[in-house]
């Protein structure tokens, strides 16, 4: 028999009770999580070749680096890993992402709710 493995997903949020929030509900759909709080931890783990991601989850506005950045740098190592900005700057990040051409660039605003989040990050590892 063949077993799946569990999806893995990078969550990069500052907040702590928001990231401990966003890691109980990827854990109760199934997803298994790691998470940072910081755009330097956030780089560590992704430039780590140990450590693979099916999906991410970044915080636009973190205390020391901004996603956006984060993102970049994810692209020179992960080309098509789905992302999502997690963000109460949802007009200052579609203009920032306006333009580039990915695909697998999604904005989820801060005010939505938990359950929408997860049928988005369902939905994107269902494709994958």
């Amino acid at each position: 028999m063949d077993e799946k493995r569990a999806k893995k997903i990078l969550i990069v949020e500052d907040d702590p009770d928001v990231h401990e929030m966003l890691r109980g509900f990827m854990r109760i759909c199934g997803f298994e999580s790691e998470g940072v709080r910081t755009g330097s931890e956030a780089l560590n783990f992704i430039y780590d070749k140990n450590k693979k991601y099916d999906l991410y989850i970044i915080d636009y506005a973190l205390s020391d680096i901004n996603g956006f950045e984060i993102y970049k740098e994810l692209r020179t190592v992960e080309s098509s890993a789905p992302v999502i900005f997690y963000t109460s700057f949802q007009r200052l990040v579609s203009a920032r992402t306006n333009g580039v051409d990915d695909p697998n660039v999604y904005i989820f605003p801060k005010t939505s709710s938990p359950e929408k989040l997860t049928a988005l990050v369902k939905n994107l590892l269902d494709k994958g």
